[in-house]
């Protein structure tokens, strides 16, 4: 994404900051054509309500309220060498195999070298901020890949970067991890509906509680109405009222 498009972006999102706070934590595509933005659970479902919109263009993607959209921290070991998933991934003109480094200290889907990239023909989405274990901050390019493990298969999004492909946590959340000491066997078994219910039906007791704590302090916020929406887009002529 062209430099000059991203530092517009970033300027949109510093002035539309006050109107996204209440989506904190969710994730904004800020188009820097249109001033348009909009808002999802992650940055696909962002990006994907942008494309219904703009489907040729790039965003600018952040996490509300932080620096950045992306974290890498420590890599998970179990060699000297980390614990590699099979899999494969795909573009719009190729797929390919390849041994994912799993790092649940990426909070992303995946990161992907140059080359890889090149080569399936994955499509640019835009550029998000990263937070790198350093402490430092970068923006990368953001690509929109298909990721295929055994049977399962994923719309995800993948950043450029380094020369080791990742595996983040917005896919490893899907999967209950087991591993075996003594084998040195690591084993992914997808979370079962069974699972899914438990996990749905005690963060719906959650929500539940918070909503009764939000509608006794603040009988007219509209939240639950923003809230109900997995994505949600707006114009930028709210925003550009702020003087």
């Amino acid at each position: 994404m062209h430099k000059a498009l991203i530092e517009k972006a970033k300027a949109l999102y510093n002035q539309y900051r006050p109107y996204l706070e209440k989506w904190r934590g969710k994730y904004v595509a800020i188009d820097p054509i249109s001033g348009d933005y909009f808002i999802g659970n992650t940055p696909t479902d962002a990006i994907r309500a942008a494309r219904q919109k703009y489907p040729t263009r790039e965003f600018w993607v952040v996490k509300i309220g932080y620096d950045y959209a992306r974290k890498f921290s420590i890599i998970a070991a179990w060699t000297k060498h980390g614990i590699y998933v099979e899999g494969e991934v795909a573009g719009k003109c190729d797929s390919t195999r390849v041994s994912l480094l799993m790092d649940t200290g990426f909070d992303g889907a995946l990161a992907l070298p140059e080359d890889l990239l090149v080569k399936i023909g994955a499509d640019m989405a835009g550029a998000l901020d990263v937070a790198l274990a350093d402490g430092s901050l970068r923006t990368l390019n953001l690509y929109t890949v298909t990721l295929k493990l055994a049977e399962y298969q994923y719309e995800c999004d993948a950043l450029l970067l380094g020369v080791t492909p990742l595996l983040g946590m917005e896919v490893l959340k899907n999967y209950e991890i087991k591993m075996n000491a003594v084998t040195k066997e690591v084993v992914f078994n997808p979370i079962t509906a069974k699972m899914l219910r438990f996990l749905s039906s005690a963060q719906s007791q959650k929500r539940s509680a918070s909503a009764l704590s939000l509608t006794a302090s603040q009988p007219h916020a509209q939240l639950g109405k923003s809230a109900s929406s997995p994505y949600l887009s707006s114009r930028s002529s709210s925003p550009r009222r702020i003087s």
